[in-house]
C-alpha cells in the first residue's frame, strides 16, 4: 500500500471528517463539479534520509485542502483533518498499511477566485 492509498483509506473512515464530508477525499483535485465540502491532498516533496547502508526512512510533506462554499464550513473540515492527522502515530490503512508519525507544519486560509469557494490548506509532515 502505498502512503497516498494509506492516508485515503484513513480519512475515508475517520468518524469526525465522514461526518462533515462523507468519502470525498480526492487525490490533488477536485472532479470537474464536486459536491462540496470534500478535500482535495497531495504530495509536496519526499526527500529520503540516507546513511552508508542505504534508506533509513522517508518522508512526505503532504497538502491538504479543505474545500467548501462557506468560510466556516471549510474551517470545520481543517479541523476535523487537523484531530485526525496531526500527532498521528501508528499504522495508517489498515492491515497491509503504512506506519506513520504525522505532524502539522501550517495551515492558512485561501479562496478560489472563479468559484468564491473558501479553502483552507495544511501541509503535514509525514515519516514513514
Amino acid at each position: 500500500m502505498t502512503l497516498e492509498e494509506a492516508l485515503y483509506a484513513y480519512l475515508s473512515v475517520d468518524a469526525g471528517l465522514v461526518a462533515l464530508i462523507g468519502t470525498r477525499v480526492y487525490p490533488i483535485a477536485l472532479p470537474q463539479t464536486p459536491t462540496l465540502p470534500a478535500v482535495t491532498y497531495m504530495r509536496v516533496s519526499a526527500p529520503t534520509l540516507q546513511d552508508f547502508s542505504g534508506t533509513i526512512k522517508r518522508m512526505a510533506r503532504m497538502q491538504f485542502d479543505a474545500w467548501s462554499t462557506s468560510y466556516d464550513e471549510a474551517h470545520q473540515v481543517n479541523d476535523a483533518l487537523i484531530a485526525a492527522l496531526d500527532n498521528y502515530s501508528g499504522l495508517m490503512g489498515g492491515v497491509g498499511g503504512v506506519q506513520c508519525d504525522v505532524t502539522l507544519m501550517t495551515d492558512q486560509d485561501l479562496s478560489d477566485p472563479e468559484t468564491a469557494w473558501k479553502r483552507v490548506l495544511s501541509e503535514y509532515e509525514i515519516w514513514y
